[in-house]
């Protein structure tokens, strides 16, 4: 006997639909297949998302923090620098006090020292100088006056800048004159 060829039989459980053999059947199936990798590639991307919300959530609260605890320390250094200004105030209205305290302090003495016979014209008193503008009637007036400067405890250094002798019809010697102020140790310890 010949022997039978064997014949090779297909089946197919899952016949073909014609439907997807036509075009529009080929591109759904294609639209299909394509999408479920968009769909699974779009759940990557919101799974992701939430990921980084969570991380950026968490960064924008320390943030909030930070910026709360330094806000904090600005407005500590806010009153730190107010209380240094008062300080810094404080500091200048006493050295104005001090200054005028020394003031009160040598006119008594400038006005004790003084002959009857000068007259000043202006009487300058700054924090380390005295000016005089005066009139001495005659030289022993004006040299005796020179003299209780020079003996004055609270003045030094003192220079006769201007002594002009009298003319016809003017009575006395013109004169101007600068005296340092002596810093005692009192004043000092103010």
């Amino acid at each position: 006997m010949k022997k039978r060829k064997p014949v090779d039989v297909t089946i197919n459980l899952l016949p073909r639909d014609p439907f997807y053999a036509s075009t529009f059947g080929r591109v759904m199936r294609w639209g299909l297949t394509t999408g479920r990798y968009l769909i699974i590639l779009t759940e990557i991307i919101v799974i992701g998302s939430f990921a980084t919300r969570f991380t950026l959530d968490r960064q924008i609260t320390d943030l909030n923090a930070s910026i709360l605890q330094k806000e904090k320390r600005i407005q500590a250094y806010g009153t730190l620098e107010t209380d240094v200004r008062v300080a810094q105030k404080r500091t200048t209205d006493y050295s104005e006090y001090k200054t005028q305290a020394n003031i009160v302090e040598i006119f008594p003495e400038i006005t004790a020292i003084t002959p009857d016979q000068v007259t000043f014209n202006t009487l300058t008193i700054n924090d380390a100088t005295v000016v005089i503008n005066g009139v001495a009637n005659s030289q022993t007036i004006f040299t005796t006056f020179i003299n209780n400067l020079q003996l004055s405890p609270k003045l030094n250094n003192i220079q006769v800048g201007n002594v002009s002798s009298p003319e016809e019809g003017d009575v006395g010697y013109a004169f101007e004159l600068t005296a340092q102020l002596t810093v005692t140790k009192e004043n000092n310890n103010e």
